[in-house]
């Protein structure tokens, strides 16, 4: 099964992307990740009487591994770079004590997933993990856990920068901000090359949609 953590962006996209939109329509959960998306879904949820809670990617990442230990969870690591995916294991293998990382795997550059699925799901099913955690960004990383979750029968979550945040790569938000919903400025300030557009017309075509939807 995929797993996906959806934030503000994901929601643009879906908005005028309709191939990314069955992805996130289709089989799997969603995660509110971003508290943009939350306030919105508790707007909604008020008339139901229920309560969303933001679900961050670093946050479920490092929980489920710290609980898996107690299960004998084995998980495999699929993300950007090689140097990064060495850089997460050492870290994760530091701070939570006989956590098991199956493997991993950083695929090739391609503007699609066809060009390394094959390769991928070999790699994986040689491995014998129970989890799969794709860091590959959005929407890439969702076209590839619903990919994976079907080619492997592995359940397949897709956590974004996470990453880059525990190997150090890239800084987090200080919790205020965060609890402030301005963790996206934050990452803006950071890299703002990077993330100017996504951050820019992301969150216009965000507001857009919700408008548009009159919810």
């Amino acid at each position: 099964m995929p797993v996906r953590l959806a934030n503000a962006y994901c929601a643009a996209l879906a908005s005028t992307l309709e191939n990314y939109r069955a992805v996130l329509n289709g089989i799997g959960v969603n995660f509110p990740d971003g508290l943009p998306v939350v306030w919105l879904m508790r707007r909604r949820a008020q008339q139901v009487g229920q309560e969303p809670m933001q679900i961050r990617g670093h946050d479920f990442f490092l929980e489920v591994l710290r609980r898996g230990v107690d299960h004998g969870l084995k998980h495999y690591l699929l993300g950007p770079s090689p140097s990064v995916l060495v850089e997460v294991q050492r870290r994760l293998e530091q701070e939570i004590e006989s956590v098991n990382i199956a493997g991993s795997f950083s695929p090739p550059f391609s503007p699609t997933i066809d060009d390394w699925l094959p390769e991928a799901t070999e790699r994986i099913l040689a491995a014998q993990p129970d989890l799969i955690w794709v860091g590959l960004g959005t929407p890439k990383q969702d076209f590839a856990t619903s990919a994976l979750a079907l080619s492997t029968g592995l359940p397949a979550a897709g956590v974004g920068a996470v990453f880059n945040f525990v190997a150090g790569e890239v800084k987090q938000a200080p919790l205020t901000m965060r609890r402030m919903g301005l963790e996206w400025l934050f990452r803006l300030a950071m890299e703002p090359r990077r993330l100017w557009r996504r951050y820019l017309f992301g969150n216009i075509r965000f507001l857009w949609a919700v408008i548009r939807t009159g919810r």
